[in-house]
């Protein structure tokens, strides 16, 4: 075999070897009358584009703390994440104010290329920008670091009788200053259908080691009652110098309608 050929040999398995973008097409209106399957992987990303903005879902997974669910593109993307080898579950998807979609995913620990959902519009058109969610997917990197992270808190009513979960998303953003001391910055947005009681006075942030960090609020939040689809935002100060990097804070919220709580947990990484 010649040099010349033996190198568009070795370029083609190479080519082959590489893990190809995988497609698929799901109709609006079969996912109205009956869950489609989704299969994620802990080896590769998931993206479901949708051809309008989300205005809500709902995970039914025993276990949350084995999935990360964010959206992208003006919430017209979203993208799962699984850290587990086997597991399924459900997955409830709201366009508009009536239309649910539903989706059963499985968990399969297989090494495919990352895989992009496509869901037709009632027309039957694909989404517009779907070069735009398999080109995320490809950059996951830059894709996690934008990405509106979404967090699920269970919670039981104050007498144990009742059950729910909560969806709430958030950004954060944690910066070192010239005095050594740290200044966070956040934003939350409530992705329920019911209001959330939010206390700037109840967020408590603690080192690695338990020990609870002072912290001053430098902008609270302008109300104390996040409405569904609503956003607040604010920052706090610590009150002492810090060496360290990662801290873990920790935010009691309240349902205004009944007297379930829940509480909202994040890994604060300071930049």
């Amino acid at each position: 075999m010649s040099l010349s050929a033996l190198a568009v040999f070795c370029l083609s398995s190479a080519l082959a070897a590489q893990p190809a973008a995988y497609y698929m097409e799901l109709k609006q209106e079969q996912l109205i009358k009956r869950p489609q399957t989704i299969v994620v992987s802990p080896q590769y990303k998931v993206a479901i584009q949708f051809p309008e903005e989300i205005t809500g879902f709902t995970p039914m997974i025993i276990r949350m703390d084995d999935y990360k669910l964010s959206l992208m593109e003006n919430h017209k993307i979203l993208f799962i994440d699984t850290f587990v080898k086997k597991g399924n579950g459900d997955l409830m998807v709201t366009l508009g104010d009536d239309r649910v979609l539903m989706f059963h995913i499985v968990v399969k620990n297989q090494p495919s290329g990352t895989r992009v959902y496509k869901v037709l519009d009632d027309a039957g058109d694909a989404p517009e920008t779907a070069d735009a969610a398999l080109s995320s997917v490809a950059t996951s990197a830059q894709a996690a670091a934008s990405a509106l992270d979404v967090s699920i808190l269970s919670s039981s009513a104050q007498d144990g009788t009742s059950s729910t979960q909560a969806a709430v998303a958030s950004e954060l953003s944690a910066q070192q200053n010239t005095d050594g001391t740290v200044t966070v910055k956040y934003t939350l947005e409530n992705r329920n259908n019911f209001s959330l009681w939010v206390q700037p006075t109840k967020l408590a942030l603690f080192d690695l080691a338990g020990h609870q960090v002072p912290i001053k609020h430098t902008r609270a939040p302008s109300r104390l009652t996040l409405s569904p689809k609503k956003t607040l935002s604010g920052e706090f100060t610590f009150l002492k110098k810090t060496d360290d990097l990662e801290y873990n804070l920790k935010w009691p919220f309240k349902n205004v309608s009944t007297p379930e709580s829940y509480v909202f947990e994040k890994v604060v990484i300071v930049e």
